[in-house]
């Protein structure tokens, strides 16, 4: 089982909308093929289409699973999850891996990234006047840095991904 994206999630790879798509697809698609199945049966061994036999029997069955899956919570995140890849899939890195940022969590997302790709100078942290009063506005960073970001709708909530 691959891992669940969902909407209260920091973070969510692209790569991992993709695969759970996937996963609910095959699975949709599972069912829709075992009830075509069980309809060419029933039609081969029931010429005169009475609602009796074996071949009926699985044919209701299949129906039913079919239909039965449509309402379970997988069929609604499927929908939900291809609602999301549709407003993605334009970005260019989608297929091969974009971030999807949840927008309650972009700013510590741009905090790790300021302190993962720059290097402060040595005496931000020195513990020596003035350093000691100067902070990072990590939250006016975030926000700046919104500008190369786009926001999506995730089941109610709101995620930034990289602009195209």
């Amino acid at each position: 089982m691959t891992t669940k994206p969902e909407n209260h999630d920091d973070v969510i790879d692209s790569r991992d909308v993709i695969a759970r798509i996937e996963e609910l697809v095959a699975i949709r698609t599972a069912l829709e093929d075992a009830a075509d199945e069980a309809r060419e049966a029933y039609e081969y061994h029931n010429s005169d289409d009475t609602e009796e036999g074996p071949e009926w029997d699985e044919l209701h069955k299949a129906n039913g699973a079919r239909v039965d899956w449509s309402e379970t919570d997988e069929a609604k995140e499927l929908n939900s999850l291809l609602l999301l890849a549709g407003q993605c899939e334009h970005v260019s890195d989608w297929e091969h891996g974009e971030t999807l940022i949840n927008e309650d969590y972009f700013t510590s997302y741009i905090e790790d990234l300021i302190d993962d790709a720059y290097e402060m100078p040595k005496e931000m942290n020195s513990g020596n006047w003035p350093y000691r009063h100067m902070t990072m506005d990590y939250a006016a960073a975030a926000e700046e840095a919104k500008v190369d970001y786009e926001e999506v709708d995730f089941e109610g909530q709101t995620f930034l991904i990289r602009s195209a």
